[in-house]
């Protein structure tokens, strides 16, 4: 199955995260819209993972059915694959020690500005497309993950009872 690429890019930071907190105010506070979402390096595994994340998102927007209050948070939720923010956090959002991330683009724009953030926030481009090989299944919340398919399969549990 050919999945076209997702607006997505991994960046490394001037340093390591010492205040995740301050660094995720000062994120919200710098990019340009809520179409732009920072997730953990080791969240992201596949271009398939997330535009199901995202076509789901925008779904649960569509018929009011979203557990989080913004399309950003409900897409973070969705691939953390949770009810629960703070867990979602805790799975797909950046943490102390933290040196690199993924910059997400969950909106229509066809060319989005991730040089703009790049800029304002001083990240490196590293150039790398999502591999399974980058995941890191337990800190996402999955048991055991042989695939990219059981991050896929995250999103659909995502909404279950």
């Amino acid at each position: 199955m050919d999945v076209p690429e997702f607006p997505i890019r991994r960046v490394k930071f001037v340093e390591q995260i010492s205040q995740p907190r301050e660094f995720v105010g000062n994120w919200l506070e710098k990019r340009p819209s809520e179409y732009f979402v920072l997730l953990a390096p080791t969240a992201v595994v596949s271009d398939a993972q997330l535009w199901v994340a995202k076509n789901k998102a925008f779904l649960n927007q569509d018929r009011s059915l979203m557990r989080s209050q913004t399309i950003d948070g409900e897409f973070i939720r969705l691939i953390a694959g949770t009810q629960n923010m703070n867990l979602a956090f805790d799975r797909v959002g950046i943490t102390q020690g933290d040196g690199e991330a993924w910059i997400a683009y969950i909106g229509e724009k066809q060319s989005p500005e991730f040089d703009t953030i790049f800029e304002s926030l001083n990240f490196e481009d590293m150039n790398i497309r999502p591999a399974f090989e980058l995941g890191d299944s337990q800190r996402s919340g999955i048991e055991e993950a042989k695939d990219a398919y059981a991050y896929l399969s995250q999103i659909h549990l995502a909404d279950l009872s």
